[in-house]
Order: structure tokens, then C-alpha cells, then sequence
């Protein structure tokens, strides 16, 4: 009930602040552009541009969120509430898979590249939830949006770059160890798609457990800051 009650109150803060215009205004722009061009361009590049979704969501919008909710005194209302931290990260997560996976959905059913259904929403969301623990450790160990931005360039570089290297180039099979890849094998719905998903569960573990110690202790520091 109350990651229920989180879920909602995520969603409305993030229509509030228009993320979910700002990714409509983004995914239509991205369809018009894959409608215009040569049409053997438009797997490979909807493919990238289904990829970089999650990525942009989880990792730039989980920064923006944690700042605007440190500024408003959000996070610390919630902090010295009786919420988990791990009730609080579900909620982030699943928030913004929401928002990768409606964006990925209408660019993967309007330009058809879509193979494998299952496989197609099972990497829009778990990527998108790894991408989130990685925006969300990134946003809590620093103090600025400007010192965010700065730590997760090298972040979308190590996970991003190899994934689209992945989709233009023909790379050994045992690349889909590495997140970025597995996810863009699954979007194809490709022979490793399988494997790949147990490797994207294996990440989310550590990554979910990694972020859950980093608000934890947030959430500590804050009660402790209260008393």
C-alpha cells in the first residue's frame, strides 16, 4: 500500500514538472525522424534510439528528481517518515519505467522493429531500472546538478556506447555480460535473448542492492539532522 501510495505521488510530481510532456514532445520528434529517413537506416537507428531511452530517463530525470525533491524538503519528509528505503526505491523505479517503457512502445509500434514482445518490454524496463539505480547513486553522492552531470558522462559512456556499438557491429556473443549490450540483444530479439535476461536480473540485483544501502543511509542522515 504504501508503494502504491509512493507510486501515484511519483507520477503526479513528475507530470507536475513536465517529464511526461518533455519525453512526448522527445518520442514524437524521434518517430518523425525515423518516418524520414532511408528505410534500410530504420531499424538499427530506432533500435539506438529505444536504447538511449531508458538511459536518459533513468540516469538525467533521476538527478533532476532527487534535487527538486532535496529543494522542496520532499526527501527529508520522507526520510523521518515510517517509509522504507527500499519502498521509496521501488518507487522511483517503477515510475520511471513507466515513462521508458510508453516512449519506447510508440516508437517500437509505429516504426515496426519490434521481433519479440516479451523480450522487447522485459529490457525497456529492467534497463530503464538499472539505469535508475545508477542516476540515483550518481544523484545522492553529489551536491549539485552540475557535479551530477559531470558524473554520469562516464557513466552512459561505459554502458551506452558499447550497446550501440553492439547494434551496428557484429561483436562476439559473450559481449551480452556487459548490461548495455544484453539489453540491446533483447530489444532484437536475438539468440542470446534468453541469456541476456538473466544477466540484466544479475545487474539489477547488485545495482537495486547497492542504491538501497546509499538511500538508507540518506535516510539516516536525515533523521539524524531532525533529532
Amino acid at each position: 500500500m504504501k508503494i502504491k501510495k509512493l507510486l501515484i505521488g511519483d507520477i503526479r510530481f513528475q507530470y507536475k514538472y513536465g517529464f511526461y510532456f518533455l519525453y512526448l514532445v522527445f518520442t514524437f520528434l524521434y518517430v518523425f525522424i525515423l518516418k524520414v529517413i532511408p528505410e534500410s537506416w530504420i531499424l538499427p537507428l530506432a533500435m539506438v534510439l529505444i536504447f538511449s531511452d531508458p538511459s536518459a530517463i533513468g540516469l538525467i530525470f533521476s538527478g533532476a528528481i532527487i534535487q527538486l525533491e532535496l529543494s522542496e524538503k520532499t526527501f527529508q519528509s520522507l526520510a523521518i517518515s515510517p517509509i522504507k528505503p527500499s519502498e521509496y526505491l521501488w518507487s522511483k523505479l517503477l515510475s520511471l519505467a513507466i515513462i521508458s517503457f510508453i516512449s519506447a512502445s510508440i516508437i517500437g509500434l509505429c516504426v515496426h522493429p519490434i521481433n519479440n514482445y516479451l523480450f522487447f518490454a522485459f529490457a525497456i524496463i529492467l534497463g530503464s531500472m538499472i539505469f535508475t539505480n545508477l542516476g540515483l547513486i550518481c544523484a545522492f553522492k553529489t551536491h549539485s546538478l552540475n557535479q551530477f552531470f559531470l558524473t554520469i558522462v562516464p557513466v552512459i559512456i561505459l554502458i551506452v556506447v558499447p550497446g550501440c556499438i553492439y547494434q551496428f557491429y557484429h561483436l562476439q556473443n559473450w559481449f551480452v555480460i556487459h548490461p548495455g549490450v544484453a539489453i540491446v540483444e533483447m530489444l532484437n530479439g536475438g539468440a542470446s535473448s534468453v541469456l541476456s535476461s538473466f544477466i540484466l536480473i544479475t545487474w539489477f540485483c547488485i545495482l537495486f542492492l547497492a542504491t538501497k544501502k546509499v538511500i538508507k543511509q540518506e535516510f539516516k542522515n536525515k533523521k539524524e539532522l531532525k533529532r
